[in-house]
């Protein structure tokens, strides 16, 4: 199953800079931010997934290299949820996801995030 995302996800520093403002601003860019990444999942894919463990690859297209990789992938997270709050996966703890990795490319015409679930093998 394949996602190609284009909801523009906080970044850590971004997040943690909501966090020290109002931490209910956070909330709220948290909530805002799931459920636009899930209303996207929907519309690309409505079959929840049955066969776990599965591995989750992230692949990160972004406008240019001035963000530290690891301030990028804390995104991971928004991404997960959103995947719970779509449906499409039961929950985001150990006996779901076995493994993720992640990788990076540079697009300034189309940032976007590309996710790949498949069955955990192992």
């Amino acid at each position: 199953m394949v996602f190609t995302l284009k909801t523009i996800i906080p970044t850590l520093n971004q997040y943690s800079a909501h966090e020290r403002t109002h931490r209910h601003q956070a909330a709220a860019v948290k909530r805002n931010t799931e459920t636009s990444l899930a209303i996207e999942m929907r519309a690309q894919h409505s079959t929840p997934i049955t066969d776990y463990p599965i591995n989750i690859s992230y692949h990160w297209y972004v406008r240019n290299r001035r963000t530290d990789k690891s301030n990028i992938a804390f995104g991971a997270k928004f991404v997960e949820d959103a995947l719970q709050k779509a449906g499409i996966l039961r929950n985001d703890g150990w006996s779901e996801i076995e493994s993720f990795t992640h990788s990076f490319s540079v697009d300034n015409n189309d940032p976007r995030l590309e996710i790949k679930l498949t069955k955990a093998t192992g």
